[in-house]
């Protein structure tokens, strides 16, 4: 069983390895496709087995950095500044990989075994449970995660999706680049091209990174984070 305790331990016993955190989560978008395995913790295929996942990978990264402190206990991580950085690199994370994998959403249902603060314990989850407390205009109704799915939804992107004037098929394939050059430990991407992870991965030559142009469609804000370190 793989859990977030255990990549702990991987990463703990590689200290002499910078890259490990890195390498992880470049062969869990490199070679997972199927959103299910992909996305948490709770998903297990019909033998029982479980797999590393973006959940995964964001737990780590509050274990490692709370090592004891706020990001390490659930109530309080929000109160460190690296908890939105490290929620907002989360976010590039996933985006990347639907750019990707454009075919592979939210395609099962899943009970909630713990419960929020509006779904009772054992409800049933899917692409249309309602994000609460999440609005989508001034009449109430709550994004889900279809409506939800895309960030040019909400007016941005990141330097790696550059979303605009590309159909689907180019977009992932200059988004593999990019991932190549930003995370690929060997200069050879291995990404699957296939939708349920079915097929061996593909190598592809190793490309530069793109200039990235401004995103067209954003809306006119900044958001800027000040960190003041005391020492």
């Amino acid at each position: 069983m793989l859990d977030d305790h255990f990549f702990s331990l991987l990463i703990a016993k590689n200290k002499t390895k910078k890259n490990s955190l890195r390498i992880l989560t470049y062969q869990l978008i490199a070679e997972q496709s199927n959103y299910a395995p992909f996305s948490n913790t709770g998903y297990t295929d019909g033998r029982g087995g479980r797999y590393n996942s973006i959940e995964n990978m964001h737990n780590v990264v509050h274990s490692l950095v709370g090592n004891g402190g706020h990001m390490s206990i659930i109530p309080y991580s929000a109160f460190d500044p690296i908890f939105w950085l490290h929620h907002a690199n989360m976010d590039r994370l996933l985006a990347i990989w639907q750019a990707i994998y454009p075919d592979s959403w939210v395609n099962t249902s899943q009970i909630n075994q713990i419960g929020t603060f509006t779904d009772a314990p054992g409800s049933i989850e899917n692409i249309n449970t309602p994000l609460t407390p999440f609005h989508s205009d001034r009449t109430g109704t709550l994004y889900n995660s279809q409506t939800a799915r895309y960030t040019s939804t909400f007016g941005y992107t990141y330097p790696e999706i550059i979303d605009w004037n590309v159909t689907a098929a180019q977009l992932s394939s200059n988004v593999r680049r990019n991932l190549n050059a930003l995370l690929n430990p060997s200069g050879t991407t291995t990404t699957n091209t296939a939708n349920q992870g079915s097929q061996p991965p593909q190598k592809r030559e190793k490309h530069t990174k793109k200039t990235i142009a401004e995103y067209p469609n954003a809306a006119d804000h900044q958001y800027f984070v000040n960190i003041r370190v005391e020492t």
